[in-house]
């Protein structure tokens, strides 16, 4: 069995669990209560190392209170990484620029540079800029140039992840079942970060995306902005061939 069909397998084992764990909201109210009793207490009596032993203490548990709670449990995988991307909760942005366009290379070119088989949708036609980064990790394809830019980017997320975005799941990213796979909505501008090979953030290559959709194919993620949400999962759709 290999890592992708062992990680399917234990997420369905999490969700199928009956563990009946605290009231989340409970445990978040005890957790301030008890942070701002620890922080408000003479330094006299609680020497600074007690005081963060216990606010360690406290930490874990309402870690381990919010992991038994069968929602969050069931989610938690996706929290941490899907299809390399990593989603941190935050607000979602105002607004955001049209995405970088791609340039210097020919498909064959790009291909020859990457070590996982790009796909190009059919539904987009030819791309008109393509470029691979300085790792070859990702290959990127455009469409068109300024506001109308579409954007294709493709990477495989594994042993690390390639991307960070910022979205609240369930309002601001949603999962949508596409065939018998599953896509994730990002509906609103968002921060994005791009990662290194060891996982550390890249700070020039961070910016506002707009909403975006992210798949797998064969093990290759694809994020795909500058489309709606409807023209977005059509894509996606040719490319799992379902649609």
């Amino acid at each position: 069995m290999d890592d992708r069909a062992l990680t399917a397998e234990l997420r369905d084992l999490g969700a199928s669990l009956e563990v009946h764990g605290p009231d989340p909201a409970a445990v978040a109210v005890a957790v301030l209560d008890r942070i701002a009793t620890e922080e408000a207490a003479p330094a006299a009596r609680v020497p600074r190392r007690r005081l963060r032993a216990r606010l360690a203490a406290v930490a874990v548990a309402l870690l381990v209170a919010l992991v038994l709670t069968p929602p969050v449990r069931a989610a938690v995988g996706e929290w941490l990484g899907f299809g390399g991307v990593v989603v941190r909760p935050g607000p979602s942005q105002p607004s955001a620029s049209a995405p970088p366009t791609a340039s210097g290379l020919t498909l064959a070119q790009a291909r020859e540079l990457v070590a996982f088989e790009p796909l190009q949708p059919a539904r987009l036609g030819p791309p008109t800029g393509v470029e691979v980064s300085a790792d070859a990790r990702l290959l990127t394809m455009t469409w068109g140039d300024g506001a109308g830019t579409v954007r294709l980017d493709q990477f495989d997320g594994e042993p690390s992840p390639m991307f960070v975005k910022t979205a609240l799941l369930g309002e601001t990213a949603v999962s949508i079942p596409v065939g018998d796979t599953t896509v994730w909505w990002f509906s609103e501008p968002h921060d994005l970060r791009m990662l290194d090979g060891d996982g550390r953030e890249q700070a020039h290559l961070t910016r506002v995306a707009g909403p975006t959709l992210v798949w797998v194919v064969d093990g290759v993620s694809l994020r795909l902005e500058g489309m709606d949400r409807d023209e977005s999962l059509a894509v996606a759709a040719s490319t799992l061939g379902t649609d």
